[in-house]
């Protein structure tokens, strides 16, 4: 047959992506207009491509990819697209496609430009192709703008998927509470109890998610077990507390970018977190708070001792786990089991200059001074009195004798002994929740007004000492570990020598000890600094 008196064979391209969906535009308008315009010069059409959410900023799309492989095979003639950016959004994609189809035979019509024969057309189809490039990057742009004025300046949640607890509805849904978050109640319950389990009761990850199963509570994606990344979520978002933070993360291309699929309607479907530094933070009304913030903060630290303190796993109980640090490269040593009997501490830097110790060797030593300056009432003495020395120097220094965020963390410390003496069943709940409502109070009080430090008495101080050495006389494992993590920050270890430096806090000792004390301070304890508490040689 000579194909110069047959018609045109063409094929229809047509594509619409998700953002323009939702603005009405649909595939079924740009097929019917190319149908009529190819009906109109004769040209029967034999094939049709769509490719419905897809952007015009990927070159991987199916239908696009099928339309280049029949174009090869001869299937048809011409190519049939409404519009330069329903082929690409890119020039550059734009620009390879063009010439695929032009090695094989294939013309381009565009509806919108349909003499392609000439130098013009080609300079009209780069120019719309950039503008289409523009017109894309734009829209992102508004989209990102408007995204962050509604949540720096409107001060309102952005999205719909709420966290665990909440629910987000949309404002297309018609209710009173479109565009707005609300507590769902039972969520609500299960957040507030991972909490208190936590914080309250002291469980690992392990154990509160042993609890979630046995109470059939299901994850929050329905499912009958929790993951142990879906719970630290819930425990470090601070939404509960009351502050939502918009960007947090920005999309970006997985790596591997492929991930064994050939096709992604987008190409950045990963995410990386973002600085901190770039949050916007957004404060809910207080009606959304499920959690106080002290207790958050609580948690947090309670996290971060569990991620310090972990047994990693090991049968041994290293007492000193977390607490050694490398004196030449400063970092943290960890316990080593060799041959199920001999137990080491060595550098996890692993950076050859100080060596391994073993565990019979520092141990003794160490609980040794930390026990003898415990029940020594005139070391603590001496250090209290430094202490509140510096308080007065920084008074007398400062407009504010004692800022109010020193008397807030005085009152952290102060819920943290109340709660210790409720884990040792000093006080009841009932109690418990007298003396932290008292404090919260205590809190909301806090004024401008200096207010005076209350001072112990040597009295004080050795009827406390006298308390841990009666404890002390007799400690078990798990006490010792305890007193440990509670005085001692770090032991600076360098191959023959362990400087230990510590917080000498009678009253968190006592709490620890037996669950009761003597009066509090209201000193802060910025003043108590980490302090060397001896110097030793440890056996050769």
């Amino acid at each position: 047959m000579d194909t110069s008196t047959r018609p045109l064979r063409a094929a229809i391209y047509a594509r619409v992506s998700t953002e323009e969906q939702r603005e009405g535009q649909t595939i079924a308008s740009q097929i019917a207009q190319l149908e009529n315009f190819a009906r109109v010069q004769g040209w029967p059409v034999t094939n049709t491509y769509k490719d419905e959410g897809w952007t015009g900023s990927l070159l991987a799309r199916p239908s696009l990819d099928r339309l280049r492989d029949d174009a090869g095979d001869g299937l048809f003639d011409a190519v049939l697209v409404n519009d330069v950016d329903r082929l690409a959004r890119d020039v550059s994609f734009l620009g390879v496609i063009k010439r695929d189809l032009e090695r094989k035979k294939v013309r381009l019509i565009f509806r919108t430009l349909p003499n392609e024969a000439s130098p013009t057309h080609n300079l009209m189809v780069n120019i719309l192709g950039s503008f289409a490039e523009f017109e894309r990057a734009m829209i992102a742009d508004r989209t990102r703008r408007g995204m962050r004025h509604k949540a720096e300046v409107r001060k309102e949640f952005v999205g719909c998927l709420a966290p665990y607890g909440y629910k987000y509805t949309t404002k297309d849904s018609g209710t009173a509470d479109a565009g707005r978050l609300t507590i769902v109640e039972p969520q609500a319950s299960v957040v507030r109890s991972i909490f208190n389990w936590v914080d309250l009761e002291r469980l690992s990850l392990r154990r509160v998610l042993r609890r979630l199963s046995e109470l059939k509570i299901a994850s929050p994606k329905g499912c009958a077990r929790w993951n142990v990344s879906t719970l630290k979520k819930v425990l470090r978002n601070e939404t509960y507390v009351g502050v939502w933070h918009f960007y947090k993360s920005e999309s970006c291309e997985p790596h591997p970018s492929n991930r064994g699929q050939v096709y992604r309607k987008t190409a950045k479907t990963s995410y990386r977190a973002r600085a901190r530094s770039d949050w916007i933070p957004v404060t809910l009304c207080d009606d959304l708070k499920l959690i106080d913030r002290d207790q958050w903060q609580r948690v947090q630290a309670r996290l971060a001792d569990n991620a310090r303190f972990s047994p990693r796993n090991t049968n041994h109980s290293f007492l000193l786990s977390g607490l050694i640090k490398c004196a030449s490269c400063g970092k943290t040593f960890t316990g080593k089991t060799i041959r199920k009997r001999i137990f080491k501490y060595r550098c996890n830097g692993l950076c050859g200059k100080v060596p391994s110790v073993r565990e019979e060797d520092i141990f003794g030593p160490v609980w040794e001074c930390v026990r003898q300056a415990l029940e020594n009432p005139r070391v603590i003495e001496q250090h209290y009195r430094q202490s509140l020395e510096q308080a007065k120097d920084f008074a007398r220094n400062t407009v504010q004798p004692i800022a109010a965020e020193d008397l807030r963390s005085a009152i952290e410390e102060e819920e943290l002994r109340v709660i210790a003496a409720y884990r040792s069943k000093v006080l009841t709940a009932e109690q418990l929740s007298k003396q932290l409502e008292t404090l919260a109070t205590r809190r909301s009080q806090l004024s401008t007004d200096p207010v005076p430090v209350s001072h112990w008495s040597y009295k004080d101080i050795a009827s406390v000492c006298s308390a841990i050495r009666r404890q002390l006389n007799s400690a078990s494992e798990a006490l010792q570990r305890d007193v440990l993590r509670e005085v001692v920050k770090e032991i600076i270890f360098d191959g023959k020598q362990a400087l230990i430096k510590g917080v000498l806090a009678p009253t968190g000792l006592v709490d620890c000890v037996s669950g009761a004390g003597k009066p509090k301070t209201q000193l802060p304890l910025k003043f108590e600094r980490c302090i060397p508490i001896v110097r030793l040689r440890l056996p050769s």
